[in-house]
């Protein structure tokens, strides 16, 4: 009679396996795809603050965005050429630009002022040494030292960029 218990015992166990067995696949699956939710979730969430995905706010900042894009009225500058700081008379730069304005009214006022600008920009040219512009930091530097000056001396509008079209240190 024992050994029909311990039977039936081991045959019970081996039944409870095969339904555990059985259902430990479908627990595994679920679990996996609560998981993968939660991440697609966590994604989604993260993305939307993080402003990845498209929102009703994108599409004005689109609208800006495309504005700022256009290239603006290019205003061409005469050659600048000036002698480097520190080089003794031995080093020069030589330098045309062109500046580009946000709007046509602009055009009048950059027309009107170039004397102050070109004076402004020589001024600044003048006081690099070779050293300081050789580089592509250099000239990065450069040109954003120009945009702050002229739009120092402009009211009407702003310089939006400085376009080198010529460079040339010796």
């Amino acid at each position: 009679m024992v050994e029909n218990e311990n039977e039936t015992i081991q045959e019970e166990e081996e039944a409870g396996g095969e339904k555990a067995a059985g259902s430990k696949p479908l627990l595994k699956w679920a679990i996996i795809a609560v998981v993968v939710l939660v991440l697609v979730g966590g994604g989604v969430f993260i993305g939307s603050k993080m402003q990845l995905l498209p929102s009703t706010e994108s599409k004005n900042d689109t609208a800006a965005t495309k504005k700022e894009k256009e290239i603006g009225k290019m205003w061409p500058m005469e050659t600048f050429i000036v002698n480097l700081a520190g080089g003794k008379g031995r080093r020069y730069l030589k330098v045309r630009m062109n500046l580009e304005l946000d709007h046509e009214k602009l055009e009048l006022e950059v027309q009107q002022k170039v004397a102050q600008i070109r004076d402004s920009i020589l001024i600044l040219l003048s006081s690099k040494s070779f050293t300081q512009i050789e580089s592509m930091e250099g000239k990065n530097t450069l040109r954003e030292e120009i945009l702050v000056r002229v739009n120092g001396l402009v009211t009407s509008g702003k310089v939006r960029g400085v376009y080198f079209t010529e460079f040339v240190v010796q």
